[in-house]
């Protein structure tokens, strides 16, 4: 109740549309005929928002959403789902259930806080009978986390203020890394601030992808207001700079960096996986592009350079938002086609986080190495930015230690959080991509005093233009990649100015959270039900080596240590992911190295005993 009444909403004139369209557009994506932004005070639950409803409040005694409130733990947040009101105990007296509106369906996800407090719920009330979907649970979820950023964000940038000049790159502990609340949570929600976000129709054919939702930093950085319908048939307005225009679609008013078509096919691609309701991968992740916002005569001359994350709109769109269990979703669903649209196709959330300039103001130039783009293996081509962002105190070759913080990463949207491995490469890190869970790797390589960069071993730059450009779903899935040099000398001293500088490579990849193989294997397993999780292990690992054979790669280095795992809605719990292409070998027609990237000719004794395997079955 403290924290409702410090941000001030409650009675409050709604002049902001953004509840407003949130409401809209959950219920005509829903199909309800009420949805419902309710904050719950001591004595009345209040609606900052609402469609299909005239009341403004109703008591307390009779609120569906104070339900939502307890447990109270912050762990315990979770959905709340009434499919048929008249036979549920708790609500078949309920004077909303025998008179006006006459509820008998309700779905409420939760409006969880920065401090994973629960202010209320975004919900969607119906007059008949019906079930939900976890699909459409998991749109409502992602939808009640942009209702709270919204709720939040004087509090957020008040919070940004007060913490500004004060060290928030310290790494949490292994048991801090949790998102119902406290400070990783908030730090996040932060960090999301500045997100531009959009809901589109994507579909696999075409680049008409209808802008049903966006928010307010989405208008601040294109000029673009998204008014979404009440409900199907209908399609939404679209105001540029105050006026209405007709171009609903996003790539109207964004383009992609990327001249090359395979881009656009891999994003293709990546709507038509989702439409198929295959998806296993669950968790925040999504597609990785770089796009400019389109410039209109009234803008000034240059480019606004955007990173951007695509998502199906089930999956949760940030770890912040997963906070809110949805455990019904085992896949991606097919979304009906709205009524009255042409095309088939699948609900996105877009997020995008403009690149600022030196600075601070919003970038003009590219401020770091644009990702590989092309969907087979290539000679890559070395691209690199200079930095002097701090960076980690570790030890590099020949045991120099460099800085005193973890290092800054060179793309706007990921933020490192947590180390969780190293060696003599470099080092992984836990970190966060617009608020979904990756893995950073940053392999390192001391380049001489008096060398060219152009010199060094290619190796790194090449693993990660090779990883970038494949997908399967058991391999490791890499999002983006750069590179970026860093002077020993400025940090080092004099011992280090005689080693010149150092590369890093930055891999952002998906996190798998079940760590290795190898140390998997290390607990015994009931003789039965080891042998049939054997065989599957077996199986996931000998796909991601077709597909690879397929495209002509050797792995060069397939071992316990180099199988990942990521807990899935699978029947042993997991997925086996194959990663690290260092030591990888692109094979031309006729089955010849084309491309050696490591010293010497060495292909380990497990990859070379795969492959026989896998050719003479």
């Amino acid at each position: 109740m403290a924290k409702l009444r410090s941000l001030n909403v409650i009675d409050t004139v709604n002049e902001d549309t953004e509840y407003d369209n949130i409401t809209r557009a959950v219920a005509s994506i829903l199909q309800v005929p009420i949805c419902l932004v309710s904050l719950v005070a001591e004595d009345k639950q209040w609606f900052k928002s609402k469609c299909g409803l005239g009341a403004d409040e109703t008591a307390r005694s009779s609120s569906f959403c104070a339900y939502i409130l307890f447990p109270e733990a912050v762990e315990d947040a979770r959905m709340l789902v009434v499919t048929d009101a008249r036979h549920d105990i708790r609500f078949m007296k309920n004077p909303l259930v025998l008179g006006e509106p006459y509820i008998q369906f309700y779905a409420g996800c939760p409006l969880v806080t920065s401090e994973g407090l629960r202010l209320g719920s975004l919900c969607a009330i119906d007059r008949i009978p019906r079930d939900i979907r976890p699909g459409e649970v998991g749109l409502l979820v992602n939808f009640a986390h942009l209702v709270v950023q919204a709720l939040e964000d004087n509090h957020l940038e008040k919070l940004h203020q007060e913490l500004r000049g004060e060290d928030l790159d310290e790494e949490p502990k292994e048991e801090e890394v949790q998102w119902n609340g406290g400070k990783l949570r908030t730090e996040a929600m932060l960090d999301a601030r500045q997100s531009a976000v959009v809901l589109v129709w994507a579909r696999p054919d075409s680049m008409e992808w209808t802008m049903f939702f966006a928010n307010k930093v989405f208008a601040g950085l294109t000029g673009v207001e998204v008014i979404a319908p009440y409900k199907f048939p209908g399609e939404p307005q679209v105001k540029v700079h105050g006026k209405m225009s007709a171009q609903a679609s996003f790539w109207d008013h964004i383009r992609l960096v990327s001249r090359e078509p395979t881009q656009v096919m891999e994003l293709w691609k990546t709507v038509a996986v989702a439409m198929t309701g295959r998806q296993l991968d669950t968790k925040p992740g999504g597609f990785a592009a770089r796009a400019t916002v389109k410039q209109s005569s009234r803008q000034q001359a240059g480019k606004t350079f955007l990173n951007c994350r695509f998502t199906p709109a089930e999956v949760p769109i940030s770890e912040t938002s997963a906070a809110v269990k949805n455990p019904g979703l085992r896949s991606t669903e097919k979304w009906p086609r709205p009524r009255g649209w042409p095309g088939e196709g699948h609900w996105f959330f877009i997020q995008m986080i403009p690149e600022p300039m030196a600075n601070g103001s919003m970038s003009r130039q590219p401020s770091l190495p644009q990702e590989a783009e092309a969907t087979k293996p290539q000679t890559p081509q070395l691209s690199t930015v200079s930095s002097t962002g701090a960076t980690e105190s570790r030890q590099l070759a020949g045991g120099t230690s460099v800085g005193t913080r973890p290092p800054t990463s060179p793309f706007q949207d990921v933020r490192l959080v947590r180390l969780v491995g190293q060696g003599s490469f470099g080092a992984v890190y836990f970190s966060l991509w617009s608020g979904a869970a990756v893995a950073v790797k940053i392999i390192k390589t001391v380049i001489p005093a008096g060398k060219d960069v152009a010199e060094f071993d290619k190796n790194p730059h090449y693993e990660a233009a090779l990883s970038v450009s494949i997908s399967h779903p058991n391999l490791v899935q890499t999002f983006k990649h750069g590179g970026r040099i860093n002077s020993l000398s400025t940090n080092g001293g004099a011992e280090a100015k005689e080693l010149g500088n150092v590369h890093e490579t930055w891999i952002v990849q998906e996190w798998c959270d079940g760590g290795t193989l190898r140390a998997a294997c290390q607990s015994p397993k009931l003789q039965d039900q080891g042998l049939l999780e054997a065989l599957e292990i077996c199986m996931e690992i000998s796909r991601a080596g077709q597909y690879l054979h397929d495209i002509g790669i050797i792995h060069g280095d397939l071992s316990g240590n180099n199988v990942l795992l990521k807990s899935m809605p699978v029947p042993k719990g997991y997925v086996c992911k194959v990663c690290d292409f260092g030591l990888a070998r692109v094979l031309d027609g006729e089955s010849k190295v084309s491309i050696t990237w490591r010293k010497g000719t060495y292909l380990s004794a497990q990859g070379v005993e795969w492959l026989t395997e896998r050719y003479t079955l």
